[in-house]
């Protein structure tokens, strides 16, 4: 099968649409799989996915994050996500930027998402 430079890009830019639109990529991975093989599909998936997990973050980190507050807020109710996510930044910001508390934390967060999602 003739690999081009044109469908590489095209279908790891769709696969960045389809991660940045939370769609269920599985179509584009096996399109990947058969039109450029195991080796080729999985960097053009991989390069794909990272790319748009990355303009996701950075979307949400900046631009959309008072929106994501609000909406995790729940219009105020004291026991909705959007208080746990001030109690992050509460102790994100006292701790400093930087710190390594500040990492241990995100990264236990992180892990106990893991672990829930192992378990179910």
């Amino acid at each position: 099968m003739l690999i081009t430079s044109h469908s590489t890009v095209s279908l790891t830019w769709h696969q960045v649409c389809w991660v940045f639109c939370g769609i269920p990529a599985t179509p584009l991975e096996i399109a990947a799989g058969y039109a450029f093989g195991f080796g080729w599909g999985f960097v053009v998936d991989s390069i794909g996915k990272w790319c748009g997990g990355l303009i996701s973050f950075l979307a949400g980190r900046h631009c959309l994050r008072d929106l994501v507050a609000r909406w995790l807020d729940g219009g105020g109710s004291p026991g909705g996500f959007g208080s746990l996510l001030s109690a992050v930044d509460r102790v994100l910001n006292s701790r400093g930027a930087d710190s390594r508390e500040s990492f241990q934390l995100l990264l236990l967060i992180e892990l106990a998402c893991k672990c829930v999602a192992m378990t179910t």
